[in-house]
C-alpha cells in the first residue's frame, strides 16, 4: 500500500501526463486524421497505441533532420497504432525482437532507438513469450504495477543471455515513452525486476516533463554508477530502484516463492537498501530543488514509503542484516 500523500500527488501528476499526451496526439491527428479515423483519447490513454504514435512522430522528426528514409514503412506503423492486436499473455503489451525493427542512431542517446515494423510479433519475439509471461505473472501480482503499467505498451527484446548472467542490458528513451528495451534471461524475478525498473524510468520521464528545469551545473555521487551524476540521473536512479525494492519486498512477503527464491529476493533487497541509504542525502537535496511542488512531494513521499517498508522488514530481522 502506498501513502495517502503519494497517491494524491501521483493522481495530479497522472492527470498532467494525460493532458501532455493528448496535446502530442492532437498534433499527430492534424497530420493523419485525413487518412484514418483517430480516437484521440484512446491513443493517449492506451500505452501500446501511444508508444506507436510517439514512434511515428519521432521517425518523422529524424527523417526531416537527417533526410533518411525511415518512413518507408509508415503505413505499417500507423496501422499497428490503430489495431487491436495484442501480445499473448498480457492484454496491453506488444513484444518485438530487435530484428523486427528499424534502427535510428541518435547522438543524444547512448543506445539506439529500435522501432518495430511488424504489425504482429515475429517468431523470434514469440520465442521469448515464455520468459516474459513468467515475469509478468509476478509483476501483475504486485498492486504497484497498476500505475506503472500505464507507462509500458511495448517491449523490444535484445539478446538472449545464458543462465546465471548477472548483468542485463536494458534501457528506455525519453523521446519514445511506453517502450522498454531489454535483454532476456531465464530468471523470472530478474526479468520482472528489469521491467519494473524501466517502467519506473518511463513514468518519471513523463512526470518530470522538461528535465532542463532541474539543476545542470552540479553533480552528486551515484552508488549505482560509481561516479558523479547530475540531478536528473540521481532522481531517476533513486526512483527506479525504490520502485524495484517495493516490488521485491512484495514478492518476499508473498507466499509464491520457494526458499531459493526468498534468498534471491533477500540478497537483492539488502543490496539496494545499502545503495539507497548511501544516496539518500543527495536525493533529498535534489528533490528540494525541484520547482514543481507536486512532483517534489511525490518523489519524497515515494522514497519515504520505500524506507518504511524496509524498516518494517528490519523489525522482522530479515537474515539479521537489516
Amino acid at each position: 500500500m502506498s501513502t495517502q500523500i503519494e497517491d494524491q500527488s501521483e493522481a495530479v501528476l497522472r492527470d498532467r501526463m494525460i493532458a501532455s499526451r493528448l496535446e502530442l496526439v492532437r498534433e499527430f491527428a492534424e497530420v493523419f486524421n485525413t487518412v484514418c479515423d483517430l480516437n484521440i483519447e484512446d491513443l493517449a490513454s492506451n500505452p501500446a497505441r501511444y508508444c506507436r504514435v510517439r514512434q511515428i512522430q519521432y521517425a518523422c522528426t529524424e527523417y526531416e533532420k537527417y533526410r533518411k528514409n525511415v518512413l518507408e514503412h509508415l503505413n505499417t506503423l500507423l496501422e499497428d497504432a490503430l489495431s487491436s492486436t495484442v501480445w499473448l499473455g498480457c492484454p496491453s503489451i506488444m513484444a518485438f525482437h530487435e530484428s523486427d525493427c528499424i534502427t535510428v542512431v541518435d547522438t543524444r542517446n547512448e543506445s539506439s532507438a529500435f522501432i518495430p515494423l511488424n504489425k504482429q510479433s515475429s517468431e523470434k519475439a514469440l520465442e521469448a513469450s515464455g520468459m516474459l509471461s513468467n515475469a509478468f505473472f509476478l509483476i501483475q501480482l504486485w498492486p504497484g504495477w497498476a500505475c506503472l503499467s500505464k507507462h509500458v505498451g511495448q517491449i523490444v527484446t535484445l539478446k538472449n543471455l545464458p543462465p546465471g548472467t548477472n548483468t542485463m542490458r536494458s534501457y528506455t528513451l525519453s523521446m519514445l515513452p511506453c517502450t522498454v528495451y531489454t535483454d532476456l534471461v531465464n530468471n523470472p524475478i530478474q526479468l520482472a525486476e528489469t521491467v519494473v525498473h524501466e517502467a519506473a524510468h518511463n513514468q518519471l520521464n513523463e512526470y518530470i516533463g522538461n528535465p532542463s528545469s532541474l539543476p545542470q551545473e552540479h553533480t552528486w555521487w551515484s552508488p549505482w554508477k560509481q561516479k558523479y551524476r547530475p540531478a536528473f540521473g540521481i532522481l531517476h536512479a533513486v526512483y527506479a530502484f525504490s520502485s524495484v525494492v517495493k516490488f521485491l519486498i512484495y514478492l518476499y512477503q508473498s507466499e509464491i516463492c520457494d526458499e531459493h527464491c526468498h534468498h534471491q529476493l533477500q540478497r537483492r533487497i539488502l543490496r539496494e537498501w545499502h545503495r539507497l541509504n548511501e544516496a539518500q542525502q543527495s536525493f533529498e537535496e535534489i528533490a528540494k530543488l525541484v520547482d514543481d511542488n507536486i512532483l517534489q512531494m511525490y518523489l519524497l513521499s515515494h522514497f519515504t514509503h520505500t524506507k518504511q517498508l524496509i524498516n518494517k522488514l528490519s523489525e522482522e530481522k530479515i537474515d539479521g542484516n537489516l
